[in-house]
């Protein structure tokens, strides 16, 4: 089989490019015609005259693949051809950029490719995990089977990612709201009192002195706070770049209180559920462990995973591997373990996600109930100073009044 490029026109005149893969330019020709084209041009493929796809207009998120998997599903579970299947796909796909993506694989497929190669031509429209699994389900010869088990993994995947979204940005958008209040306080509110209180004849409580400073240094030097905000920025984009910097920082975020723990557990779970479904389909433990460590947020469980990898290719059995990272709980070695003992890794890991999805739930939840009352703490204890600040004074003057 070869790959060439051709120039051909549609049956309303249309110009049209593309690649296809046929035994021979006459074979391409006539699968062209077979299309409803009409070839001006087909040449073999080379680096030169190679058409590139690029991947543009937003990403596809995990909710959207799991419902073209669970499509996908149906349809071949019900006996639909696969360029069919594609074709109806395309049509009900509400991501625009997914919609592109299956069109291109109709074709793609049409043009002699099969359904891994044809995702592969996508860029990183598809994720590695659903590519490897695509092509160990259509060397099997059960492509509908891993459709299905993607499914659920991308929607375990959407419900944990919900959950940890709404832990994080949450407390994220109430700070946010506060300092905003605050702000606005210190430059609209206290100075309109700050005449009166200069007119006063008294000594003013340092709640007012200390907001009168605070308001008298944002108007004049505001400049300087959001210079340190975009060096802060610009610093931590640096270390992140770096791979030990990157390393520091998300092994930190590990421990961070609340949210650390949450972190954790939801890597745990993504790791354990993909590595059970690869290797459910029959991707070696090797090559999971490789597109585990690529699809893994986090570079700390990144950098565990492709030492794993390393090890597991030498004969050390993938327990034995984690163990030496104090980031996976002992709970996850251990299941590992019983799961490498009994021939049963693939059960085993699907029982340890099961399980940190339930710890995922109850981690959010408690975050949730714990974060909440401190916020309320917090903007209390601001809102408190902020009245004391403003009101001390005139309770104090209407004092002084009534003294005479």
């Amino acid at each position: 089989m070869a790959e060439f490029t051709y120039a051909a026109l549609t049956d309303k005149g249309a110009k049209k490019t593309g690649n296809i893969v046929a035994e021979s330019k006459e074979m391409a020709l006539q699968q062209l015609r077979e299309q409803g084209l009409f070839p001006t041009d087909v040449q073999t493929a080379s680096a030169l005259n190679r058409e590139i796809k690029f991947n543009v207009g937003g990403s596809i998120s995990a909710h959207a693949l799991a419902v073209f998997c669970r499509q996908f599903h149906s349809m071949l579970d019900a006996g639909v051809a696969l360029v069919p299947a594609l074709q109806m796909l395309g049509k009900q796909a509400d991501n625009k950029t997914l919609a592109k993506a299956i069109g291109d694989l109709e074709q793609d497929v049409r043009a002699g490719l099969t359904l891994g190669e044809a995702m592969r031509h996508q860029g990183n429209a598809f994720p590695e995990m659903m590519i490897a699994m695509v092509e160990a389900g259509e060397a099997s010869g059960k492509l509908d089977v891993s459709l299905d088990r993607m499914a659920d993994q991308f929607d375990r995947v959407a419900d944990t990612q919900a959950r940890t979204k709404k832990a994080a940005i949450y407390p994220v958008i109430v700070l946010v709201v506060c300092i905003a209040i605050i702000v606005f306080m210190l430059i609209k509110v206290i100075p309109s009192y700050e005449t009166m209180f200069e007119s006063m004849d008294m000594t003013l409580p340092p709640a007012t002195l200390m907001m009168i400073a605070l308001s008298h240094f944002i108007q004049n030097y505001w400049f300087i706070i959001i210079g340190v905000i975009v060096a802060f920025v610009l610093i931590r984009m640096f270390v992140k770049s770096t791979p030990k910097g990157r390393l520091w920082m998300d092994t930190r975020a590990l421990k961070f209180p609340f949210l650390g723990p949450l972190r954790a557990k939801t890597a745990c779970s993504v790791i354990s559920r993909t590595l059970a479904t690869l290797i459910y389909s029959g991707v070696s433990i090797t090559d999971g462990l490789h597109i585990v460590s690529k699809v893994i947020d986090n570079y700390a469980y990144k950098v565990a995973l492709e030492e794993a990898e390393d090890d597991v290719k030498k004969g050390v059995p993938l327990s034995v591997s984690l163990a030496k990272h104090p980031i996976f709980p002992p709970m996850v070695v251990y299941m590992i373990s019983v799961g490498e003992e009994t021939g049963q890794t693939d059960e085993m890991m699907n029982k340890l996600a099961d399980y940190y999805d339930d710890e995922v739930k109850m981690a959010t939840e408690t975050a949730m109930a714990a974060i909440e009352p401190m916020i309320i703490l917090v903007m209390a204890g601001l809102v408190v100073l902020l009245i004391a600040a403003v009101m001390g004074p005139m309770i104090k003057m209407y004092s002084n009044l009534d003294a005479l």
